[in-house]
């Protein structure tokens, strides 16, 4: 997917979009790294399968971008120190973390943050407010010069749905609640009011427009304030030793350290109802106190 939005000019329909994905996996699979499952015969339908995944899950792309005025303008791109984007700093400089996005697009002075994912994804305020889900907002917190537009995982997994049930859109994340930028996302919002690559709607009501799914400029740019400042307390945390247990869930099922951790004896945290504006509140409240 990231050699295919970088060829993406070559793409004029299915025909030629498939024809890349095809010359694409040939030349991934010629390589070191790749060419060692084509010697495994039991490999062979897993790949022919993952190909064929590949081949429309492109093909998607290209039919989304052409509704969309928002271009790829950088895949796996780098921040850190030395890149061009800069690293995220912490406790002064003392902790810097540097990273990769997966891809960049951009229309006029908006750009869009997008991330690949092969499993689930979600864009639940209560990951973002427990510190689960911070990787968007740190990615989009390295670009200064222009507004965001967006923030979004994509997941590219072929999944299976019953007869008869719609796809759901291509994205999770949040939009800014902008109606020039939405549509300049996708023009389909503009004609029909729905997306295949947003959760936003637009639907026309007797008291006028409303628009659901979609957060407004102040609120995504605390959700960034609010993943910075979790990376922040983590690392002051890691600094000053602490190493209690704290899971949030189901975290003790995942983690490599249980074996010496009585995790057992720990209750996960829990939390009430969160949403977009306990996120924003809690960033406000956290800039109230540092000035008092």
């Amino acid at each position: 997917l990231e050699r295919y939005v970088k060829n993406i000019d070559k793409v004029k329909d299915e025909e030629t979009s498939a024809a890349l994905v095809k010359e694409i996996a040939e030349k991934l699979f010629l390589s070191e790294k790749y060419s060692r499952y084509l010697k495994d015969e039991s490999a062979k339908a897993v790949i022919d399968r993952l190909i064929e995944e590949a081949t429309d899950y492109c093909y998607k792309t290209y039919k989304q971008l052409t509704r969309s005025r928002f271009k790829p303008a950088e895949t796996e791109v780098k921040f850190g120190d030395g890149e061009k984007y800069p690293a995220v700093s912490l406790l002064g400089g003392k902790i810097k973390l540097r990273g990769k996005i997966d891809r960049i697009d951009e229309y006029d002075k908006y750009y869009r943050v997008i991330d690949y994912k092969t499993g689930a994804a979600t864009a639940s305020e209560k990951y973002l407010f427990t510190g689960l889900k911070l990787q968007l907002y740190l990615y989009a917190s390295v670009i200064k010069d222009k507004e965001l537009a967006g923030v979004y995982y994509l997941p590219v997994s072929g999944g299976y749905k019953k007869g008869g049930e719609k796809e759901p859109p291509m994205a999770v994340g949040k939009s800014l609640n902008d109606k020039e930028v939405l549509f300049a996302q996708d023009e389909d919002l503009k004609s029909n009011g729905v997306s295949e690559f947003l959760e936003t709607k637009i639907e026309q009501l007797k008291k006028g427009e409303k628009i659901s799914k979609a957060t407004d400029g102040e609120t995504l740019r605390a959700f960034t304030e609010y993943a910075l400042k979790m990376c922040e307390n983590a690392a002051m945390q890691m600094e000053e030793g602490v190493i209690a247990p704290s899971p949030f869930e189901d975290a003790c099922k995942y983690c490599g350290y249980k074996g010496i951790c009585d995790f057992s004896a720990v209750t996960p945290r829990e939390t009430g109802k969160i949403d977009e504006e306990t996120v924003a509140l809690a960033v406000k409240e956290g800039e109230e106190n540092a000035e008092s």
